[in-house]
């Protein structure tokens, strides 16, 4: 007959480890009930009540009782499977197991050393000293340490305006350019007026070439006309560039790109992140020798990201997080429980985990050393068994939580004209840059037609109604001159 330990109260040591051995959180209080009952509160009491639930105690109405919850599921379909009979017993410590310095342990640990027990009913990370005791099964669950993160599920139609800022910086300095070219090959530019004239004639020039226009001098000089070879590549790679782009946009959503990995995150300066403070992974991210790590180390100690655990999981910052503002870092199963209960308040996005974690730990069950190797073989053979056909899987998810509702991907999204204006825009900027070079260009016309065109007055009409034009004195017209001929 099987005898086993599990820690139902507190579950301390299984907290710490799902929760990457954070320290234990004062935040969490404990107060007690009018039965007498002892009860943890706040978040991490919070979470330590709904791990509870991974042993629980039901009785069939045949007066049969029943192991349910994650551990109690295990332990009930190994003992259909093997056919043997157990009884569930608590230590005195309520602990998983703490080593003392004379070498004895406490908890679950401790009673499997002094072999009260066969079977520790408790998922612990295994470690050199407790293998020295028991003997571990196989991995039970594994879990990871990863980047949890968010993203808007629209995205500013942004036509790279980087791009759009180096081509007029292009534009000036070709112009400036060509103006020199001019006074080194014709020393045609001898003033400030005349170099400013030549400076803006070359720059609408290379303004009407990036609208498809043809130059309308042609340069004698070969630098000049280097220059604009130069500016009509890059005009025609943009332009294809630019068109590719829009047909992109009009075919498909375009959403904020997802973080990967560590090395996306550090990329990003404008994403702040956040950890559990005394966490072993800040001792991970700063002892790494790789440069990704160590920067993300640095913008988490400069921007304050280290956060206590009441704190972390709080609306604030999963508001960072669903705007793509922040991330968190931590382990996969504590937040998947956290968030997987509010993520549906939270509508201006969706959340996302990292595909590549940062690293993975494994947690297993401790086996009496005086069990029989067969019996342990057994053991971890059925183990394979339910943790390879997700079973165990779907006992994890009911304890953590659904986190596939949380992940509001879609394939297929429907454009609506907020994700297209700002081509309109772009084109009706266009349109009315070129309705303000016409407005302009029939006002200098004018205005020089107006100073180089005399000031009319009413003069003597001769001859066939002609009036003169001349501000002089009109000439009076003298009398036709008789020629005689000779025959």
């Amino acid at each position: 007959m099987a005898h086993s330990f599990f820690n139902k109260t507190l579950l301390d040591d299984f907290v710490e480890s799902v929760l990457f051995w954070y320290p234990y959180d004062p935040h969490a209080a404990f107060s007690e009930t009018p039965q007498g009952i002892k009860v943890t509160t706040g978040l991490l009491g919070d979470i330590i009540r709904e791990l509870s639930h991974s042993m629980k105690f039901n009785e069939t109405p045949q007066g049969i009782k029943v192991t349910t919850g994650l551990l109690g599921d295990i332990i009930r379909e190994l003992s259909n499977s093997m056919k043997f009979n157990y009884t569930v017993s608590f230590t005195p410590e309520r602990t998983l197991g703490i080593r003392h310095p004379n070498g004895s342990w406490t908890g679950l640990i401790g009673s499997l050393q002094r072999d009260e027990g066969d079977f520790a009913l408790g998922l612990m990370i295994p470690t050199n000293s407790r293998n020295a005791i028991a003997r571990p099964t196989t991995e039970v669950y594994i879990d990871e340490i990863t980047i949890f993160a968010g993203r808007t599920h629209s995205k500013s139609m942004n036509v790279f305006s980087y791009v759009w800022v180096c081509v007029v910086i292009a534009m000036f300095t070709l112009a400036f350019l060509s103006t020199g070219f001019d006074y080194f090959y014709e020393h045609t530019v001898r003033n400030r007026k005349s170099f400013s004239e030549r400076f803006f004639t070359h720059l609408w020039e290379y303004f009407e070439n990036l609208l498809g226009k043809g130059s309308s001098v042609e340069s004698d000089w070969h630098a000049t006309r280097l220059l604009s070879g130069f500016w009509w590549i890059g005009v025609t790679v943009l332009v294809f560039a630019f068109a590719g782009q829009m047909r992109a946009c009009l075919m498909v959503k375009s959403q904020e790109a997802m973080i990967r990995n560590v090395d996306d995150l550090a990329r990003r300066s404008n994403v702040k992140p956040y950890t559990l403070s005394g966490s072993i992974l800040t001792t991970i991210l700063r002892n790494s020798k790789k440069p990704s790590y160590t920067k993300v180390f640095q913008r988490i100690v400069k921007g304050r990201g280290q956060t206590e655990l009441h704190q972390i999981y709080g609306p604030k910052i999963l508001k960072e997080v669903v705007q793509g503002k922040s991330v968190v870092i931590a382990d996969r199963g504590s937040f998947t429980y956290k968030v997987a209960r509010t993520c549906r308040n939270y509508t201006d996005g969706e959340f996302y985990i990292a595909a590549e974690p940062i690293l993975n730990f494994r947690f297993v069950m401790y086996l009496s050393a005086t069990m029989d190797p067969r019996t342990q073989w057994e053991i971890n053979r059925r183990l394979v068994w339910l943790r390879e056909n997700g079973i165990v899987g779907k006992w994890i998810k009911n304890m953590l939580g659904d986190w596939e509702h949380c992940r509001q991907e879609s394939s297929r999204v429907t454009l609506s004209f907020e994700d297209t204006y700002a081509i309109f825009v772009m084109w009706a900027l266009l349109i009315a840059a070129s309705l303000v070079a016409f407005g302009c260009e029939k006002l200098h016309h004018a205005c020089a037609a107006a100073k180089e065109r005399p000031s009319q007055r009413p003069g003597p009409i001769l001859g066939w109604g002609v009036t003169t034009v001349s501000r002089k004195r009109p000439k009076v017209a003298k009398p036709f001159q008789a020629y005689n001929f000779k025959v």
